[in-house]
C-alpha cells in the first residue's frame, strides 16, 4: 500500500512539474505569460532588451546578396531513420533516438560542424499564418525548423550556455497548404505522424527521410542572418539559414494538428497548439544575406518585350501570308496586331 501511494505520489508530482513547465511561458497573445511578455519572466529579459531577436521580415530588397565559399551541406542527410516524435506543450518536435551522425556545414558556417538536435514546427491551420518569417512582410501556414548545434560543444545546452553568437545554426523553411498540386513529403510525412499527439508529453516513434525536408537547391538558395532562439530564454546564439523558397503540405494534414492541445490531459488540456508564433523583430544593424540573385523589374520587362515582339513577328507574318486562322476576317488580325503594338511601345 505504502509503495502505491509513493508511485501516485511520484506521478502526481511529474504531472505538477510538466504542466507548470508548460505554463511558465506561453503563445497566447496578449497573456501575462506571452510573447510580448515574455522579456517581463523571470530570466528572459533578453526577449525584449536583445538587439539580435528572431524571427524577422525576409525583405528581398534589404538583403545583400553574396556567395560563400562552399554550400550549405547536411552530411548522412539522405537516410531514413527513427525519430521520437513528441507533442512538448509548446510545438511538435521530432528527436533522432540514436546518434543519427547528421551534421551541417558550409555556407555562413564555415568548416565548423554542427550535429543535428530535432525538427520541429511552428503552424496553423490551413486558413492562418503561423510561420515565423515572412517573406516580404507575408507570413505562411507555418514554418519547420531543423535545429543544430556546433560539434564542439557536447550537448545543446552547453551550446546555448556559452552565449556565442554562432552556438546553434537553424535551417528554417517556410511552408503553406494546398489541396491540390504537389506536396513536399519530407514535412507532410512529419506533420502526418503527429496528428495524434493531443496532449503535452504524448510522443510517438516512426520513421522520417530527413533528406526528404530539403533539396538541393534549398541548400543553395536562402537567406542568412545573426539571431537568437524563438523561445524563452531568446538567447541570441543563432545564425540562421532560411529557404528561399515555400514548401507544400496537404491541407487535410495540417488541420489535423488542429487538435493538439498544450495541456497534459482530458482534465487540464491547456489550449490549443497551433498559433505557436512570435510576433516579428526589426533587423536593427544586423546584415540580412542572400545567396540568390533578384531579376530586377527592368530585366522582366525585357523578356516580356522579347516575347511580344516575337508574337507580333509571328502574327504579323502569318497575316501577311494568309495563315492566321483563314476564317477570321482580317480585320481581326490587324486588331490583335494594333494590341501588341500598343503592348510592346509600353515596355520600351
Amino acid at each position: 500500500m505504502a509503495v502505491t501511494i509513493i508511485l501516485l505520489s511520484l506521478t502526481i508530482t511529474a504531472l505538477v512539474a510538466r504542466s507548470n513547465a508548460a505554463e511558465k511561458w506561453s503563445y497566447q497573445m496578449g497573456a501575462a505569460n506571452g510573447p510580448s511578455n515574455w522579456g517581463n519572466l523571470p530570466g528572459y529579459a533578453t526577449c525584449s532588451q536583445g538587439s539580435a531577436q528572431t524571427p524577422i521580415n525576409l525583405q528581398w530588397s534589404a538583403a545583400t546578396y553574396r556567395t560563400y565559399a562552399n554550400n550549405v551541406t547536411f552530411s548522412h542527410g539522405k537516410s531514413t531513420f527513427p525519430f521520437r516524435i513528441v507533442n512538448d506543450g509548446h510545438s511538435v518536435a521530432a528527436f533522432p533516438v540514436n546518434a543519427s551522425g547528421v551534421t551541417l556545414t558550409g555556407g555562413p558556417l564555415g568548416s565548423a560542424t554542427y550535429r543535428l538536435y530535432n525538427v520541429h514546427i511552428h503552424f496553423g491551420g490551413a486558413n492562418a499564418t503561423n510561420s515565423e518569417h515572412s517573406f516580404n512582410g507575408t507570413r505562411t501556414v507555418g514554418e519547420f525548423h531543423i535545429v543544430t548545434y556546433n560539434s564542439k560543444f557536447s550537448d545543446i545546452g552547453q551550446a546555448i550556455a556559452s552565449n556565442e553568437g554562432n552556438a546553434l545554426a537553424v535551417v528554417g523553411t517556410l511552408f503553406n497548404a494546398r489541396s491540390t498540386g504537389t506536396i513536399d513529403v519530407g514535412i507532410n510525412g512529419f506533420v502526418a505522424s503527429a496528428m495524434n499527439l493531443t496532449y503535452s508529453g504524448d510522443q510517438v516513434v516512426d520513421n522520417l527521410n530527413f533528406g526528404q525536408f530539403f533539396s538541393d537547391p534549398d541548400l543553395r538558395n536562402y537567406f542568412a542572418y545573426s539571431g537568437s532562439l524563438t523561445t524563452p530564454a531568446c538567447s541570441e546564439v543563432v545564425q540562421w539559414i532560411v529557404v528561399n523558397r515555400i514548401h507544400y503540405v496537404n491541407t487535410a494534414t495540417i488541420d489535423s494538428l488542429l487538435s493538439l492541445r498544450t495541456g497534459i490531459n482530458e482534465t487540464s488540456p491547456g489550449y490549443p497548439l497551433a498559433g505557436n508564433t512570435r510576433p516579428l523583430f526589426p533587423l536593427n544593424s544586423r546584415t540580412l544575406w542572400r545567396t540568390f540573385q533578384i531579376q530586377s523589374s527592368s530585366s522582366s520587362s525585357t523578356v516580356i518585350r522579347k516575347y511580344y515582339f516575337a508574337a507580333y513577328q509571328a502574327i504579323w507574318e502569318s497575316t501577311k501570308l494568309g495563315l492566321l486562322w483563314p476564317a477570321w476576317p482580317y480585320s481581326a488580325s490587324a486588331s490583335i496586331l494594333a494590341m501588341l503594338t500598343s503592348i510592346t511601345s509600353c515596355l520600351h
